[in-house]
């Protein structure tokens, strides 16, 4: 009877350690279970308050794409200075100034807002009234070529001659920045 009873308590321990085992398994991985279900719906929730894309989204794309293409091809191409300097020329043509020197350097590449663009810097010496010299330089910045920024500008006196006009000498350093290179995924 001894080993009956011994058996049968070995036998109720070692059921009771086996469902302890499973059961504790089962419990967490309901937890586990739970934890997920209430992450799912709180994911749910966020993304039922994210709006729906417009219908027209593809036809927006392409109308901004053809709007940037036209804004990039109103810039200067890079290998064209002969051009740029003749707009100059004759913006100072029409506002009656006289030009010289007239000097530029290489073109070069700068990051603007993460794209490379080229640049041209000149800089260029006007003479004339004081009236024609501002005329010049509000041209130059409203009608000069496109992606002209003037940088730095000095006014000095001239000597006048009797009773002529005063003449006035006008330094500008300016740059123009170019048409940037297409870039991979960029235009129509």
């Amino acid at each position: 009877m001894k080993a009956t009873t011994f058996a049968a308590v070995v036998v109720t321990v070692a059921l009771l350690a086996a469902y302890y085992v499973l059961g504790t398994g089962y419990l967490r991985a309901r937890r586990d279970v739970a934890a997920a279900r209430s992450d799912v719906t709180a994911a749910l929730q966020a993304l039922a308050q994210v709006p729906l894309p417009a219908a027209d989204i593809t036809a927006r794309l392409q109308a901004a794409e053809q709007d940037v293409a036209g804004a990039t091809a109103l810039f200067p191409a890079p290998d064209d200075v002969t051009s740029l300097v003749r707009e100059v020329v004759a913006v100072a043509g029409a506002s009656g100034v006289q030009l010289s020197p007239f000097a530029t350097q290489p073109w070069t590449t700068e990051e603007v807002n993460g794209v490379s663009v080229p640049v041209l810097r000149f800089t260029v010496t006007a003479s004339g009234p004081y009236s024609a010299l501002r005329a010049f330089l509000a041209a130059l910045e409203t009608d000069g070529p496109p992606g002209l920024v003037v940088g730095d500008v000095t006014l000095s006196g001239l000597s006048a001659t009797d009773n002529a006009t005063p003449r006035f000498r006008l330094d500008v350093r300016a740059a123009v920045y170019g048409r940037p290179a297409a870039t991979e995924g960029s235009g129509p």
